[in-house]
């Protein structure tokens, strides 16, 4: 709603010119690009909790994380090495 004010549209129209250029609501683009960040922080980062990468990504649950990444990678968050830790 933030964004809206500052370019003076209603959030509705706001979403549907984002749903026009980018393909998906705001919400799932937002939660992709949050995804992305946090599988980069995971593989650079080894020693860091899935969830610690999560919250500090900007989500605000385990379970909205894990959504997000699916949806974005087709699979759950996995690290390259062998002890995942969660």
């Amino acid at each position: 709603q933030a964004i809206a004010r500052k370019f003076g549209y209603s959030h509705e129209h706001l979403s549907r010119l984002l749903n026009a250029q980018l393909g998906q609501n705001w919400t799932s683009y937002v939660g992709g690009l949050r995804a992305r960040r946090a599988k980069r922080i995971i593989e650079e980062f080894p020693n860091r909790t899935v969830l610690e990468i999560a919250l500090d990504c900007g989500f605000d649950s385990a379970n909205t994380f894990y959504r997000a990444y699916k949806k974005e990678f087709d699979c759950p968050p996995k690290r390259n090495r062998k002890n995942i830790k969660f």
